[in-house]
């Protein structure tokens, strides 16, 4: 076997034992060749995924925020979610929730630091979407099947009758 670096002129020969006269080295060690003028540029796009973060203003016209003053968190955390947008609250919310649980495993003591927890969000949305339902004229059996297929939760008929029946009166 050869010892030779590929980056050397014998290095580089081909299967057919030629030399392309252009490109003598590898990469940015290629002799006599010019960089292109023009350069190689960046794309006009930029595509970021996940949350994006969103000036106050936008984020204080965002719909589901409502959700948040609805479930009754302070006026503090809605300052907070108002500034940063709906999406980067949650993720921070479900950090800090976290935290309180790792915190609650360690120790009889539950420490809080303000923030509730976060399946009380998450209960919202689901007593909003039994209250969707029935307003579309599912009754409560179908509406018991529907979340067991659809989110995995089993919630008996009289829970469903209740929040059924309080959404109508808040209404």
């Amino acid at each position: 076997m050869n010892n030779e670096k590929r980056s050397t002129t014998t290095g580089m020969i081909d299967m057919n034992d030629q030399v392309d006269a252009l490109s003598v080295g590898v990469g940015g060690r290629q002799e006599g060749s010019q960089a292109p003028t023009g350069g190689g540029g960046y794309l006009d796009e930029c595509t970021i995924s996940g949350p994006s973060l969103k000036n106050s203003r936008s984020a204080a016209n965002d719909p589901r925020l409502n959700d948040l003053r609805s479930i009754g968190i302070s006026q503090k955390l809605f300052a907070v979610a108002e500034v940063v947008g709906f999406d980067y609250f949650i993720e921070i919310w479900k950090i800090f929730d976290q935290e309180n649980l790792n915190r609650s495993r360690c120790s009889s003591v539950d420490v809080r630091i303000g923030i509730p927890r976060f399946r009380s969000y998450l209960l919202f949305q689901r007593n909003k979407y039994i209250a969707a339902l029935a307003d579309e004229g599912y009754s409560t059996k179908e509406i018991s099947r529907i979340l067991k297929k659809e989110l995995c939760d089993s919630v008996s008929l009289r829970h469903i009758s209740r929040i059924v029946s309080k959404s109508k009166i808040t209404e």
